[in-house]
């Protein structure tokens, strides 16, 4: 489903599984987000898991390589 683009804000994601309070990084499945941070390739933190319920998305304007 698309509703649109979110640039920087609160998501209410119910039951989203996020470990609350830890960085959600880019995952390599197309448009979603993980927990674990990448073992190679390029890092990039795009927002943070701040209850069971929301979370808070503001993509890192950094790239990181893995090497």
């Amino acid at each position: 489903q698309s509703d649109g683009m979110m640039l920087q804000g609160f998501y209410g994601f119910e039951g989203h599984g996020f470990t609350v309070g830890r960085p959600l990084y880019i995952s390599t499945t197309a448009g979603s987000m993980t927990n674990t941070a990448p073992s190679s390739g390029y890092a990039r933190v795009c927002g943070y898991a701040v209850s069971e319920d929301c979370i808070y998305f503001d993509p890192d304007k950094t790239w990181v390589a893995i090497s």
